[in-house]
């Protein structure tokens, strides 16, 4: 529109003054047009900018979000070094002893369960002192669990404590701390369950 009124205006030696002043004011026209659209598009232009920029930063911050997100999901993912039986820990709540349930805090620095290894059980058993004598470090020994009596294990003795401590039967018996392995795995064994003891035929 403004090259036409240009050529329009170039004609104006050659018409008359009314018809000059007409192709003056449409040139003005067309120019302040031109220039209204111009502004007009600085201005779309930059709020576009501008509202991609906003996006931009809603996806930056959004991204950060979930980095953040993933990172503490990873760190409450604990990896056992070792295979074995997890087993929950029992603690003191409200007074008394449980099982941590999904939802309760914890403090920092608490256990809350174990990973047993099955393929290394252990039991332990307190000897009186008047059987410490026959016992040796690497003796066999067979286990049979209360809960599976039909069951036994071989056994072998892998530790014996060299001090005694009190019998809570009497304060002149002492009673030595002795650990049993049982030999090989089996799904009945479980920690924490009760277990007869013999070696050479006696029962401890």
């Amino acid at each position: 529109a403004v090259k036409s009124a240009d050529l329009e205006v170039l004609k104006n030696e050659i018409v008359p003054p009314v018809t000059a002043e007409q192709n003056r004011l449409s040139l003005d026209e067309a120019r302040a047009k031109a220039e209204q659209l111009r502004r007009t598009f600085e201005l779309r232009r930059k709020a576009d900018a501008a509202d991609i920029r906003a996006l931009e930063i809603q996806r930056d911050r959004a991204l950060n979000a979930w980095k953040h997100a993933r990172s503490n999901a990873d760190k409450m993912r604990v990896v056992s070094p070792i295979d074995g039986m997890v087993v929950l820990k029992s603690t003191w709540k409200n007074g008394t002893m449980g099982e941590v349930q999904e939802g309760e805090e914890v403090r920092s620095g608490l256990g809350i369960m174990d990973v047993i290894d099955s393929s290394a059980m252990q039991v332990r058993a307190r000897v009186n002192q008047a059987d410490v004598s026959a016992l040796r470090v690497g003796q066999g020994a067979r286990i049979t669990l209360d809960s599976y009596p039909a069951r036994t294990f071989d056994g072998r003795l892998e530790q014996l404590s060299r001090i005694g401590a009190i019998s809570t039967m009497s304060n002149r018996v002492r009673t030595f701390l002795a650990v049993f392995s049982i030999q090989g795995s089996d799904p009945h064994l479980m920690p924490d369950l009760a277990a007869a003891i013999d070696i050479s035929g006696d029962r401890r």
